[in-house]
């Protein structure tokens, strides 16, 4: 699954939406140990769930996604618009105290 992901080259975004000020680039470091693409980092409003949007045909990476934050089809939305990633992971408070030891 890793090299299947690796071989998308997604361009991801990762936006901290939690209330723990570090978590979305401790989160970006986890996946980019892992060989994903994150190409961005900020930060958007407090949320409590985790989801994924969609902007690219980058099914290997979605799936790699949903498996590693053990999410549902209904945290995923689909954008149809141009932008500057393939995929953003929202990071809600639900993915606080969840991400391994290390990063």
């Amino acid at each position: 699954a890793t090299v299947l992901m690796q071989q998308d080259e997604a361009h991801v975004r990762v936006v901290n939406s939690s209330l723990q000020a570090d978590l979305g680039q401790r989160t970006a470091n986890m996946l980019i140990t892992q060989g994903m693409n994150v190409t961005e980092v900020s930060s958007g409003l407090n949320v409590q769930s985790t989801s994924v949007v969609i902007y690219g045909p980058k099914l290997y990476t979605l799936k790699y996604i949903l498996t590693l934050f053990g999410l549902g089809n209904n945290q995923i939305v689909f954008k149809y618009e141009d932008s500057t990633v393939d995929i953003e992971l929202i990071l809600g408070n639900d993915w606080m105290g969840r991400l391994p030891a290390g990063y």
